[in-house]
C-alpha cells in the first residue's frame, strides 16, 4: 500500500473551548517496533478527548498529542516485530493518541478485529468503552452472577457498555441518569431500573430497590458530591470503582463507611495502563466480548456521526450531555471535491443527532429550537455554496418542517426532484386517458441509443 507524505488531522490552536479545534495537515507517523499504522474511517469522541483540548488532561510522554483514543479502519503499515496482522486487515484499536487523523499508530497488540456484522463505525466505538468496563467491572471490581451492581452514567458510551456486560455476567442493573427518556432507553436495553437523579434521590431508591441491603459495586464516572453517596449505597463488602470525576476530585466526606461496612474503593485510568495490561485486556475481550458482539447480545450504540471537520461540533455535543450512547467521527478518504462539498454541505447525521437531542428521540414536530436552528445552517448554505437551495431541501426533509412559501427554496421544491423515467405517470380513475402519442419519449441515454441503433439502416 502507498503511503501519502502527509495527512488532515484535528489540531487545536490553543487549550480552551471547541473552537480551538481545526483541520490541520501534518506528516504521516510512522509505527515503531510492535507497532501498526492504521488508515482511520471512524474514531470515537470521549470525556477525555475534552478535557485534552482544554488542558486539563495531558497526553503521556510517549503519546501523540493529537486527540483520539480509539479507531477504526486498515492496517496501513506494520513495524518490526509484528506477526499477527497484515497490510489491509480490518481492525478496530485502542490508541494512546492520535486518532483524529487519517492515519495513526498504535500498539499491534491494542488492536482487534472488526467484529462480525459490525460496521467500521460501530466497531470504533467499541475499545475505549470495552477495555474501560472490563478492566473496573470485571477485573478489579470482580462482578459475579446474583451481585447488583449501580452503573451512573447509564445513558454514556461507559454506561451502556456496562449495563449490558454486566447483564451477561448475570447481574442485577440499576443506573442513574437525567432524564426519563434516557431512563426509558436503559432499560429498553437492559438495566433492571433507572433512576432520574433530577427528581429522584438514588440513595433512597437503591436501598428501597435491595431492601435496605445495598448493592455490591457501584461504577461511577462522577466523583465530587457522588462519593459519600456511593458509600452509602454499597452493601457490606462492596465495591467503589472511580473511573473519572465530571464533579470533581476533591470532597469533604465522611469516609466511616469504609471501616464499618469493609468497602473497596479503588479506580484507574486507562492510558496510562502498562502495555502488558492492555494486551491482557485485547485478548480478554476477543474472547469473551467479540463473540456476543457478532451475536449482537452486546450491541453498540451510536448517537451521532460528525465529519471530520466538524470534531468541534461533536465536543460541543459531548460536553452538553444530551447524548444516548457514542459520538463519533468519520475521517473520509476522499478526493478535495468530495471534501469541499463535506465542509459546505451540514451533515445529515448530526441533523438527525440534534433533531434527538432537542425534542427526543423520535419527535413528530420540530421545536423551535430545531427551526432557528434549521435557519441558521440555511442561511450558512446559501451564502457557501450556488446550489444551496438542494442542501436545504435536504435540510427541511429531514427536519420534517415545511420550506418557506416563497424564495428559491420553494421555487427548488415545487420542481420536482424525479427524473423522467420515460414512464407512464399515475392517472386517478377520473382523468383522461392519455394516448400513446403525447406519452413523453425516454430521456435515457442508454434508451435513446438503443432506439437510433434500431432505426439505423444495416
Amino acid at each position: 500500500m502507498k503511503l501519502p507524505a502527509t495527512m488532515r488531522y484535528i489540531a487545536c490552536r490553543e487549550p480552551g473551548t471547541p473552537e480551538v479545534m481545526h483541520v490541520a495537515e501534518g506528516r504521516v507517523p510512522v509505527p515503531r517496533a510492535g507497532e501498526v499504522l492504521i488508515r482511520v474511517r471512524h474514531a470515537g469522541v470521549n470525556r477525555p478527548d475534552c478535557l485534552q483540548r482544554a488542558g486539563a488532561y495531558a497526553p503521556p510522554a510517549e503519546a501523540s498529542p493529537i486527540l483520539g483514543l480509539e479507531v477504526a479502519g486498515e492496517i496501513a503499515a506494520c513495524g518490526d516485530g509484528v506477526a499477527r496482522w497484515r497490510v489491509g486487515d480490518g481492525v478496530c484499536a485502542l490508541t494512546p493518541g492520535g486518532g483524529y487523523a487519517e492515519y495513526c499508530t498504535t500498539a499491534a497488540d491494542c488492536c482487534l478485529p472488526l467484529p462480525d456484522g459490525l460496521s467500521s463505525c460501530e466497531a470504533a466505538s467499541l475499545p475505549e468503552n470495552h477495555f474501560t468496563v472490563w478492566n473496573n467491572v470485571v477485573d478489579r471490581g470482580r462482578l459475579a452472577a446474583g451481585e447488583t451492581v449501580l452503573v451512573h452514567g447509564g445513558s454514556s458510551g461507559i454506561g451502556l457498555c456496562a449495563i449490558q456486560v454486566a447483564k451477561q455476567l448475570g447481574a442485577t442493573v440499576l443506573t442513574t441518569v437525567g432524564s426519563d427518556d434516557k431512563a426509558a432507553f436503559c432499560v429498553g436495553i437492559g438495566a433492571d431500573q433507572a433512576f432520574n437523579y433530577r427528581r429522584q434521590d438514588f440513595v433512597a431508591e437503591v436501598k428501597a430497590r435491595t431492601g435496605d441491603r445495598g448493592v455490591d459495586l457501584v461504577l461511577d464516572i462522577v466523583g465530587g458530591d457522588y462519593i459519600e453517596k456511593n458509600l452509602r449505597c454499597l452493601a457490606l463488602e462492596g465495591r467503589l470503582l472511580l473511573i473519572a470525576f465530571l464533579h470533581g476530585g476533591r470532597v469533604d466526606c465522611d469516609w466511616r463507611p469504609i471501616m464499618m461496612k469493609r468497602l473497596t474503593v479503588t479506580g484507574s485510568t486507562l492510558r496510562a495502563s502498562p502495555p502488558a495490561r492492555k494486551a491482557e485486556l485485547a485478548r480478554a475481550l476477543e474472547a469473551h466480548v467479540w463473540p456476543l458482539l457478532a451475536r449482537r447480545t452486546i450491541r453498540p450504540v451510536i448517537h451521532a456521526t460528525f465529519p471530520l471537520a466538524e470534531a468541534a461540533a461533536a465536543h460541543a455535543l459531548m460536553e452538553s450531555s444530551t447524548h444516548i450512547g457514542k459520538i463519533m467521527l468519520e475521517v473520509a478518504h476522499c478526493s478535495a471535491r468530495l471534501r469541499r462539498r463535506r465542509r459546505e454541505r451540514p451533515s445529515r447525521t448530526w441533523l438527525r443527532a440534534f433533531r434527538r437531542d432537542t425534542c427526543g428521540h423520535q419527535p413528530r414536530t420540530p421545536c423551535a429550537n430545531v427551526a432557528s436552528r434549521l435557519k441558521a445552517l440555511l442561511q450558512k448554505t446559501t451564502r457557501s455554496r450556488p446550489a444551496g437551495a438542494a442542501s436545504a431541501v435536504h435540510i427541511a426533509r429531514l427536519a420534517r418542517s415545511p420550506l418557506p412559501a416563497k424564495g428559491p427554496h420553494a421555487r427548488r421544491l415545487n420542481t420536482s426532484r424525479a427524473r423522467p423515467t420515460g414512464r407512464t405517470p399515475h392517472r386517478s380513475r377520473t382523468s383522461t386517458p392519455r394516448s400513446p402519442a403525447s406519452t413523453p419519449a425516454p430521456r435515457s441515454r442508454r434508451r435513446c441509443r438503443s432506439a437510433r441503433e434500431v432505426s439505423s439502416p444495416a
